[in-house]
């Protein structure tokens, strides 16, 4: 019998995926002289199908049996939109006010929960309110000093 070269567990010699970590095992299973007894992965990984805790170096989740995919640089993990991240860019042209507030709420969920995409859309409504609300209250006190004649700020 071998060892795992990764979690120290006993293994098949013909074994060329550890059953108890998920890890790769060299080609001939041979362990390493000193292997990690350690059941715990010693970086924090997350299976994308059952959503499990695995080891780094896992091609296969020990929890689900799927297959562990690699990380392609370059390639964003895609995450499921935030719907008052849209809403508050719309409304940012629309109702200032209300895209202020739908982006800061928007933002918030956002930073609770890492899985949610539309950090960019609800930024940039926020900016977009902000801007908008400002040149609103522009165009108010022009509107009031075109009215009232320059009297009134005297």
């Amino acid at each position: 019998m071998a060892f795992c070269n990764h979690c120290g567990k006993e293994i098949l010699d013909s074994a060329v995926v550890c059953v108890h970590c998920g890890c790769s095992v060299a080609p001939n299973g041979n362990a390493n002289a000193t292997p990690n007894q350690s059941t715990e992965p010693k970086k924090t990984k997350y299976c994308r199908h059952c959503g499990s805790a695995i080891f780094e170096n896992a091609v296969v989740c020990v929890h689900c049996g799927c297959a562990v995919e690699e990380h392609v640089y370059g390639k964003q993990d895609k995450k499921p939109a935030n719907v008052l991240s849209i809403l508050g860019f719309i409304f940012a042209f629309i109702v200032p006010l209300a895209g202020l507030i739908l982006s800061c709420i928007s933002l918030k969920q956002i930073k609770k929960d890492a899985n949610l995409g539309g950090k960019g859309l609800a930024t940039a409504g926020l900016i977009l309110s902000i801007v908008f609300m400002a040149l609103n209250l522009l165009d108010l006190i022009a509107l009031l000093f075109e009215t009232f004649g320059s009297g009134v700020l005297v």
